[in-house]
């Protein structure tokens, strides 16, 4: 497989999916890895394929425990839906796998108190529990967790010491920038939403500038345009769009989540001689280009790593809390060509 992969310039991850024709790789680039494929003679090996199958059919199905999943966001907009379905759909998927039974509680629906919550948790069985971004009223309800494994989908500080599973933004940043560059684009430009997390917003922008310097690129602080959802104004797109354009970006590079995505992607429509690639990729816009975060591989490590602390009897804040952050992935799509 990485014959295939270095052939065709994706990663093994890439050349994978194309081949089990996966919706998520354009039409175009899955025709192109199958028929390098074809060229190098490639066929999946049938004796790892049986221990894959081995391993997950007798996987530790027998120690059968309830996991609680907490929700606490009402609709975020296409990309945070989309990002949190794939999430849930990450999480299942390796709960099956492992025997773990999932259960939600959603934070939306009522006005817990710590201590009523912890009760519900006992009285359902809760083994352990994992909580998806954005986490809100997590640090409210700190005595609840107190009892459990825990773990958490969130980067941002807590007051609570927990495990956490989530995406490397620098990393995924910096693979953006390269990418983008690799595909011949001289002068890529930034654009983000206020609303971000202060530390997460600090290492996009950080690794944006990092990369282009390493890779001999210009880079300044005018590259960086900031947006605000929250008080979108007639005066704050135009300058937006003119600021792309007087620029001379070739190139934009977006990264913004929720209300704002619409927006944008409006904004962008109206600028003339500008390709686009998205640091949270949606699939259902099938034609884009950027990162998707691997919002099923979070899930599934989260359950793992729960499940590891359940089989070895852990329970509360761990003294000394880990976090995994797991690396995006690149796909190429149409909208790096012109609008």
């Amino acid at each position: 497989m990485q014959s295939v992969a270095s052939k065709a310039g994706v990663s093994r991850m890439t050349v994978s999916l194309a081949l089990r024709n996966d919706p998520r790789i354009s039409e175009k680039t899955r025709a192109r890895i199958v028929k390098i494929a074809d060229e190098l003679g490639y066929k999946p090996d049938p004796k790892i394929q049986r221990l894959i199958g081995y391993l997950r059919d007798t996987n530790l199905k027998d120690n059968h425990c309830t996991v609680a999943y907490i929700d606490s966001v009402d609709s975020g907009g296409l990309v945070i839906d989309s990002y949190l379905h794939r999430l849930r759909a990450g999480m299942k998927a390796r709960a099956a796998d492992v025997g773990i039974a999932l259960e939600q509680i959603d934070l939306r629906k009522e006005d817990y108190s710590a201590a009523r919550l912890q009760q519900i948790l006992v009285n359902r069985g809760i083994s352990g529990v994992i909580v998806l971004p954005p986490a809100e009223s997590f640090d409210e309800l700190k005595s609840a967790w107190e009892p459990f494994p825990l773990v958490l989908g969130v980067s941002r500080p807590t007051a609570v010491q927990a495990h956490r599973v989530i995406t490397d933004n620098f990393s995924a940043m910096s693979l953006a920038v390269k990418s983008v560059l690799a595909r011949g684009f001289k002068r890529p430009c930034l654009v983000t939403n206020v609303i971000n997390e202060a530390h997460q917003a600090y290492q996009n922008t950080a690794a944006f500038v990092r990369t282009l310097q390493v890779n001999e690129a210009s880079s300044s602080a005018e590259m960086i345009f900031y947006l605000d959802h929250r008080a979108p104004s007639v005066e704050q797109d135009r300058i937006f769009c003119e600021g792309v354009v007087q620029g001379g970006y070739d190139v934009v590079i977006v990264d913004v989540c929720g209300a704002g995505y619409s927006r944008i992607r409006q904004l962008l429509a109206q600028c003339a001689s500008v390709a686009t690639c998205d640091m949270n990729l949606n699939h259902t816009i099938s034609s884009a280009s950027g990162v998707d975060r691997n919002p099923e591989r979070i899930g599934a490590i989260m359950v793992e790593q729960l499940y590891s602390a359940i089989q070895h009897n852990h329970k509360g804040m761990p003294s000394t809390p880990t976090t995994t952050a797991v690396c995006g992935e690149w796909f190429d799509g149409d909208s790096l060509s012109v609008y």
